[in-house]
């Protein structure tokens, strides 16, 4: 029997981080800000919609890797896209 115990204990592998629903939840925040930033573009200005991105872009990554990787990612990928949107907004775009 005690062969049959310890081959029972190599059955029980760590399972990898799966995603829960709150990132798909924010993933729907984000779509929903993204359909309001695409609707509301006439009543905006230019400047109100590109920092409602700065709200939607988060959301949305997390939601869409949300799906894909171990939460642990998601969030580095999640916090890390605002200081990109940053210099893509004030590096990259002003130089085009």
């Amino acid at each position: 029997m005690a062969i049959l115990d310890n081959f029972s204990e190599l059955d029980q592998k760590e399972k990898p981080p799966t995603p829960n629903k709150f990132f798909g939840f924010t993933g729907l925040l984000g779509a929903i800000g993204m359909l309001v930033y695409l609707f509301s573009t006439d009543q905006m200005s230019e400047t109100n919609l590109v920092l409602f991105s700065y709200l939607y872009v988060p959301l949305l990554v997390i939601g869409v890797l949300g799906f894909v990787l171990p939460p642990q990612k998601v969030l580095i990928y999640t916090i890390s896209s605002l200081p990109l949107l940053f210099i893509f907004y004030e590096v990259i775009f002003p130089a085009l």
